[in-house]
């Protein structure tokens, strides 16, 4: 996104976990609370199709931009991606930005791995071209998109680790940077798209940054960590994600120490439909650790907590924020009214 007069750019992930029509409305109200843009996941067998609930939503909304958080492209050929995207572009024209990534709860429940790093630099790539109206070579033939846009919606990469941070600097218009909050995480993971932007002799000061901010916010501060023992789990059970709970001086236990049944969550520990089993299988994780977790990951506390995070970020140089909600199955309603009511006003009057 555009710099703007030093005012954080909030931005939140909403799952279509409705019907199209009531998540666009949903929408609707999310632009009226003053968010920047909404981001809206695609998992076939979790939510409803994303291109349909966004082409609904560009119709429900004046300004608001219009996000894919995150596209594969692995469940989707890239031509069927770039297709379904300029369609959403012409539906709401200068608002939408596309982000792509390797795929995790949609790509695990059709028991498929993720696409690799060599996937995401090569696909990335004729997506965008296919977007500009470019020919593009595929098995044996060569093909363009009929009506692509006359100009080419921004295409962003997801990424977490060094690798796929340095494909984002080597291919994307943007990168929505993953790897937490703490400073040394958010520096170490800016330093890896430099190295990829510098490779691919690219300024890196021209790729946008969009820090992906989990986030929870409750009266009790206690209740909102508790809330956040899902991703903090998957965050101590994966080895690159831990890595960078290392790097933020926590110390993560080795995965072969932890439950079984935590890997055994359907469709995976930060989307369980069963909240209950999820409970029992973080329960491994002492309040300490999980307080440490919790603050190096994002903003999980109280309103107050909110406002004091996410004031700093612009003198850090980041001026747009994506709030990652645990909210899978029911609308982020409460996050999006605790900002209107009190963070986005205080982050405005900060500035």
């Amino acid at each position: 996104m555009a710099p703007t007069d030093g005012r954080l750019n909030v931005g939140i992930r909403v799952p279509a976990c409705r019907p199209v029509t009531e998540v666009a409305t949903f929408l609707g109200e999310v632009e009226d609370a003053g968010f920047a843009f909404a981001g809206l996941l695609d998992s076939q067998l979790v939510t409803r199709d994303v291109f349909a609930t966004l082409t609904a939503a560009a119709g429900a909304t004046d300004h608001l931009g219009l996000w894919t958080s995150v596209l594969n492209p692995v469940t989707r050929h890239v031509s069927v991606l770039a297709g379904a995207s300029a369609t959403v572009a012409e539906s709401a024209p200068g608002r939408t930005v596309f982000v792509v990534g390797s795929g995790y709860s949609s790509t695990a429940t059709i028991g498929l791995p993720p696409a690799t790093v060599h996937t995401m630099r090569t696909e990335i790539t004729r997506y965008q071209a296919l977007l500009a109206g470019e020919e593009v070579a595929f098995e044996g033939t060569r093909s363009r998109l009929a009506f692509a846009p006359d100009r080419r919606p921004p295409v962003y990469v997801a990424a977490t680790g060094p690798r796929m941070l340095e494909v984002a600097g080597e291919v994307g218009d943007g990168v929505l940077l993953a790897p937490g909050l703490h400073p040394s995480m958010v520096d170490r993971a800016l330093e890896h798209v430099a190295t990829g932007a510098e490779r691919a002799g690219r300024d890196p000061g021209s790729i946008d940054v969009v820090l992906y901010v989990r986030t929870i916010v409750d009266d009790d501060r206690t209740a909102a960590r508790e809330a956040a023992r899902p991703v903090c789990a998957q965050w101590i059970a994966d080895d690159y994600r831990a890595e960078w709970l290392r790097r933020a001086g926590i110390d993560v236990p080795a995965r072969e120490s932890l439950p079984d049944e935590l890997f055994a969550l359907y469709p995976d520990i930060v989307h369980a439909e069963d909240a209950e089993a999820a409970a029992r299988a973080t329960a491994f994780i002492s309040d300490d650790l999980l307080a440490e977790v919790c603050d190096a990951l994002g903003v999980i506390g109280t309103a107050d907590d909110a406002v004091d995070k996410l004031t700093g970020l612009t003198a850090r140089g980041i001026q747009d924020v994506y709030l990652m909600t645990p909210d899978t199955y029911t609308l982020p309603t409460r996050i999006v009214e605790v900002f209107a009511d009190t963070v986005l006003p205080a982050l405005s009057a900060a500035r």
